[in-house]
């Protein structure tokens, strides 16, 4: 096959291969199934090295212009073939709590779609309570099934636990992928509840407020607690006697977790009261489907929101629960992360120069909710 094509030296020779091919293929030049020549051949017809035409094909291969198949060759695909993307979540996207990564799921469907990929979900796929054991089968039951049957160009991970994949850990070995988990593991993103933690003292310190308390929920057994250290640093810097710290113990997918949340914050209120200095000015809530079992207790209690205490809680972007006070967010940029991500996904599939990792998702206070909400009197 003869293939009209003389390079310039105004941009990289990989770039012009590629853009050459692509035009190739898309003005039908090159029809779908047409088998190109090898790379070693190209190199030697247009006068380039093999490594151009070897990054220009990666690059064709990443954009489904064109599928290589090991002793076969590689040829033009058509254009109808749709390529997908793996998506595997730790959390059941099913559960009532699970706000946050529906939120994710949403923003990557979208995300995909300027690249011509197709998002599969699979959730459930962690150590959780027995009453999801089925759901958890089910989940890798059809992953195992599609990974095999679709044709898929890489994986997004967010919290996963991979010992329940063993059966297909070569065929994920063989994707390119991108990680999102808690900081102290192996990871590509990470959200940052340190600075969660210093912005949330420094903003309530701006506003007057001295006596801070947070109502934590504890990360899981064996991670850190960065929001804690942050917090602390930061009251140690605006010169503000320790926060104090009332741990949740819970864990909001099982049964009866938000009553139970309920319930201590009346009796963490009742016992605020007792003493002589009262209630703390400032609250801090690190998490936003606790937040709402918070909210109906200082309702219930009687707690004036905000000129008695001022509340700020941990959010994401496009994930807004209703709470009947005017609370302050603290909102980590869902959509721009889910766009690093998939960039990420691309530059990984393309071999090129990738970013120094993990890379870190800050968030900021957002006070419009507190600006236009009214406190509802209980």
């Amino acid at each position: 096959m003869k293939l009209d094509f003389q390079p310039k030296r105004i941009e990289p020779a990989h770039v012009q291969i590629e853009a050459y091919l692509r035009s190739q293929i898309e003005d039908g030049a090159l029809p779908p199934g047409t088998r190109l020549p090898t790379n070693a051949e190209l190199a030697q017809q247009w006068g380039v090295s093999s490594r151009d035409v070897q990054k220009a094909m990666t690059r064709l291969a990443a954009m489904d212009q064109i599928e290589r198949a090991p002793r076969r060759g590689t040829f033009v695909r058509a254009a109808t073939e749709k390529a997908f993307v793996g998506v595997l979540f730790g959390p059941s996207l099913a559960h009532e709590t699970a706000y946050h990564y529906r939120e994710l799921w949403q923003e990557l469907r979208q995300a995909l779609l300027p690249r011509k990929w197709v998002g599969r979900f699979y959730d459930g796929l962690t150590r959780i309570e027995g009453a999801e054991e089925l759901y958890r089968e089910g989940a890798v039951h059809n992953l195992t099934r599609d990974i095999r049957q679709y044709r898929f160009k890489g994986l997004i991970l967010f919290s996963p636990e991979m010992s329940w994949l063993k059966t297909i850990e070569e065929d994920l070995a063989q994707l390119p992928d991108v990680c999102m988990s808690h900081p102290n593991k192996k990871t590509d993103f990470f959200l940052d509840y340190e600075q969660f933690g210093r912005d949330s003292v420094a903003y309530l310190a701006g506003q007057g407020r001295k006596r801070m308390a947070m109502m934590h929920l504890a990360a899981p057994p064996g991670a850190a607690d960065p929001d804690l250290d942050g917090m602390w640093d930061e009251a140690r810097a605006q010169g503000l006697s320790r926060v104090e710290v009332v741990q949740l113990l819970e864990i909001l997918h099982r049964p009866g977790a938000e009553e139970r949340i309920y319930q201590k914050m009346r009796e963490q209120i009742g016992r605020w009261r007792t003493r002589p200095e009262g209630l703390p000015d400032g609250l801090i809530v690190n998490d936003d489907v606790a937040m709402r079992a918070v909210a109906l207790a200082l309702l219930a209690e009687g707690v004036r929101v905000p000129e008695e205490m001022r509340v700020v809680t941990l959010a994401s972007e496009g994930v807004n629960l209703h709470y009947g006070l005017p609370i302050v967010r603290y909102e980590f940029p869902l959509r721009g992360m889910v766009h690093q991500m998939v960039d990420l996904l691309w530059q990984r599939m393309t071999r090129q120069t990738l970013p120094r990792r993990p890379i870190s998702i800050r968030g900021r206070i957002q006070e419009n909710e507190f600006e236009t909400a009214h406190a509802v009197s209980p």
